[in-house]
């Protein structure tokens, strides 16, 4: 049996009132979202990450969390 996590990171952030989406503030340097999903990277359980995003962050996900971290999940 294959598990699955599924993160949901499409919070716009306007309670914060955050010039850019909330999964992509960096804390020291690094986007909440790329600390989130390290954590499922590093568990044996998970098989496979997908990932829900604002369509229009698709690529700015793809190019500075994904591909800049080196997620493969």
């Amino acid at each position: 049996m294959k598990i699955v996590a599924l993160i949901a990171a499409a919070g716009k952030g306007k309670r914060m009132n955050a010039r850019i989406s909330k999964p992509f503030i960096p804390i020291f340097g690094k986007p909440i979202l790329a600390y989130t999903i390290e954590k499922f990277e590093r568990c044996k359980l998970i098989d496979k990450i997908y990932l829900t995003v604002n369509s229009e962050e698709k690529e700015l996900c793809s190019r500075n969390i994904i591909t800049e971290y080196n997620f493969f999940k």
